[in-house]
């Protein structure tokens, strides 16, 4: 990603107006996507089977999913062995009712349905989550029929729609019916039976987090992937980006300047990047046709949160767009196994990056990776001597990548080697 490229994409923070439902309620947690993000890929803010809370709520491709919700409010009733199913009910709908004005504080538009309306939608959302979580984590209470739990599709269509960023209850609702319908076998906390559902694919994840501190399971999902600052390498140089604006160059480029690459070890944070005597460290990544959908809602939570001040997501995407800026750049990080390409194509892939950060506002002030770009370019620039060595290296490296390249090369020496060899043997046989 060049600067040009950059600047074209970006929006400088320091000249941004704030979005109108900022000026609306600085406490709310839950917002619709502007335009300006939605724009670039709008389905993958659009939740694709499960409406949850009230931005998504009566759509009518959604409706089926009311069935399910109702059942398994159902069963969670029948398995309590209630008297009488009817009186906890009113007990659930009677907390929900206290809960009804932190609830429409919580969500950054005006919440149309009444406060019946509105203790209905928590009910049911918040119960067939819960429901949900529990007979992931407890299979025995899974019914022989259940349709959610016989297509391996449903659990991965819910799993993605319970991570976009209009699609969420507050987590406080989901904490209390869970205590409410708490059961004598939950072992399990609802951060974690969250977690496990979720079942993100990366490694060192955060699991010391409290329910007290989530907004959201977005929010939840978001905080599990940023572990503490103690834990990162975080070279930032927050003068660097502001004041220079220097960006870095693609895989290709950088290894032509003689950048090495390395995938870094499988128990690192994903946004644990480092730059030592010329070698890039990056953590892997597995890129699949939910990736994007993730990132983008991740990105969203990021831009609309104010009290972010890191915003780690972002600043990832944002080095890995200068990084792959063609195809070219996503194969060789999928040689170097750094990123493992799971969509149709290197092409579709670097499409990907290139328009992940659309739209996004990058704070210099606190970019994650501005010390990396600084040392990379340093590194780049250097006296002419060892850089022209060094590019030497990286070129003769990059060539030596393509297994098709070092087979002729191999051929070449071995058809060297036999034309020096007949040459050589007459000559000692007449000796």
């Amino acid at each position: 990603m060049s600067e040009q490229k950059f600047n074209n994409i970006s929006i400088p923070i320091d000249n941004i107006e704030l979005f109108p439902s900022f000026r609306t309620s600085l406490k709310s947690r839950i917002f619709k996507v502007d335009d300006l993000l939605r724009r670039v890929n709008e389905k993958a803010y659009e939740p694709v089977m499960l409406a949850i809370g009230p931005y998504h709520h009566g759509k009518e491709n959604l409706i089926m999913m009311k069935e399910h919700k109702s059942r398994y409010l159902q069963e969670l009733l029948n398995r309590r062995n209630e008297p009488s199913g009817e009186i906890f009910l009113r007990k659930l709908r009677a907390k929900l009712k206290t809960l009804e004005e932190r609830v429409r504080r919580c969500y950054a538009e005006d919440i149309k349905p009444n406060q019946d309306e509105l203790v209905e939608m928590m009910l049911l959302d918040g119960c067939f989550i819960i429901e949900l979580f529990r007979k992931f984590n407890m299979k025995e209470l899974v019914i022989e029929d259940d349709p959610i739990f016989k297509m391996d599709r449903m659990i991965y269509i819910l799993q993605r729609d319970l991570l976009l960023f209009e699609n969420q209850l507050p987590f406080f609702i989901l904490v209390e019916l869970f205590d409410m319908t708490k059961l004598p076998d939950d072992e399990m906390d609802i951060v974690h039976m969250a977690l496990s559902f979720i079942s993100l694919p990366y490694s060192c994840l955060r699991t010391d987090l409290s329910s007290d501190n989530v907004d959201h399971l977005l929010d939840l999902v978001h905080q599990s992937l940023t572990p503490p600052l103690d834990m990162v390498s975080y070279e930032n140089d927050p003068y660097y980006l502001r004041y220079k604006g220097q960006f870095i160059g693609c895989t290709i480029k950088l290894q032509r300047e003689g950048v090495l690459f390395e995938k870094a070890g499988d128990n690192v944070s994903l946004f644990n990047i480092r730059f030592e005597d010329g070698v890039m460290k990056i953590p892997p990544l597995m890129v699949d046709v939910q990736t994007e959908c993730l990132f983008r809602n991740l990105i969203a939570h990021e831009q609309y949160h104010q009290n972010l001040h890191e915003k780690y997501v972002t600043d990832y995407a944002t080095l890995m767009d200068c990084l792959v800026d063609t195809e070219k750049d996503a194969e060789q990080l999928c040689n170097y196994k750094v990123l493992e390409n799971r969509l149709a194509s290197d092409e579709a892939m670097s499409d990907m990056f290139n328009k992940l950060c659309s739209s996004v506002t990058i704070n210099p002030k606190s970019f994650c990776y501005s010390g990396i770009f600084k040392k990379v370019n340093d590194y780049c620039t250097s006296p002419s001597g060892k850089r022209a060595w060094r590019s030497y290296k990286g070129e003769l490296w990059y060539h030596l990548r393509n297994p098709m390249t070092l087979l002729n090369l191999q051929i070449s020496i071995m058809t060297l080697l036999f034309a020096v060899i007949q040459i050589i043997v007459p000559l000692c046989i007449k000796k």
